[in-house]
């Protein structure tokens, strides 16, 4: 079985971090659980250009470099390896590669994954349904309630993992994305078996 996994807020908790450094910076008081759309500009009322800006100054940052990983991501990882074809495939823009890779061999330089950016820039984004499709991917892990939709098409034959999050709790979702609110969860499912 072929795995696709998101990195942020999947693996590494991106959001804690980014919202850490934009409060820093901006001196705000944005909270997750305030963080209702997958787009942080929609959440809390900032145009685009500004939240480009903020990313590429948070990428710049320590705070980007020091990010801490979601709570067993890593161990669950090790573990999903050892059994399955694990694919990383991520939205972040394809220049933040060197850092990305850095980042896995760091936390991952035992775990052989391949690592696919959904973007080349701001712009210009490839679906990860798309990505999914070419890699035969059997099962998605993800936290954008838009990405879980499009890689849970009946066409592409895949079910989706949807990790809760503050910004994917609209209520329909097509009965392949099965919600869990951790790693732990996602492992006992995978051992009971898919589906």
């Amino acid at each position: 079985m072929k795995i696709g996994i998101d990195l942020d807020d999947v693996v590494v908790n991106f959001s804690k971090s980014f919202l850490n450094f934009y409060n820093k910076e901006y001196k705000t008081n944005f909270k997750i659980e305030n963080w209702n759309s997958y787009w942080f500009g929609d959440a809390f009322g900032i145009n685009n250009q500004v939240v480009k800006n903020v990313t590429n100054d948070f990428y710049n940052s320590n705070y980007f470099d020091e990010m801490p990983l979601i709570e067993n991501a890593r161990k669950s990882i090790d573990i999903l390896a050892k059994k399955y074809d694990v694919n990383v495939i991520t939205a972040r823009p394809r220049r933040w590669g060197m850092k990305t890779n850095d980042f896995f061999k760091k936390h991952f330089k035992f775990i052989d994954l391949d690592l696919y950016h959904a973007r080349d820039n701001w712009d210009n984004k490839l679906k990860k349904s798309k990505i999914c499709r070419n890699l035969n991917i059997n099962l998605m892990i993800e936290d954008s309630r838009e990405n879980s939709i499009q890689c849970a098409n009946p066409n592409l034959d895949s079910d989706v993992y949807l990790l809760n999050k503050p910004w994917n709790q609209e209520n329909s979702l097509p009965e392949n994305i099965i919600r869990f609110n951790n790693w732990e969860r996602v492992l006992e499912k995978l051992n009971r078996g898919l589906k």
